[in-house]
């Protein structure tokens, strides 16, 4: 964000006529989870957006930047393994 912390957002685009009131309140119902959630190992939610035009719906997070999931699970004992599914 300008002159902001680094954020990270998950992005949920659809066409708004296939939008249903039933979406709209899952988002919502989400929105308010993420809101109430606070624990070390997820990122910390900072705030939504609702668009109408162009029609979409975002979750921001505060960026993490310690990896990913992949890196974390594939990195063991201090180095990368040389291929997937070798045992070296």
């Amino acid at each position: 964000m300008k002159d902001g912390p680094e954020v990270s957002f998950i992005l949920l685009f659809s066409f708004e006529g296939h939008w249903t009131s039933q979406h709209e309140l899952f988002y919502q119902n989400k929105v308010i989870d993420m809101a109430r959630l606070n624990h070390e190992n997820i990122a910390k939610f900072l705030d939504y957006c609702r668009e109408s035009d162009p029609f979409s719906r975002m979750l921001v997070f505060e960026y993490a930047s310690n990896g990913t999931l992949y890196e974390h699970r594939t990195y063991t004992m201090g180095k990368w393994p040389n291929s997937l599914g070798s045992d070296e």
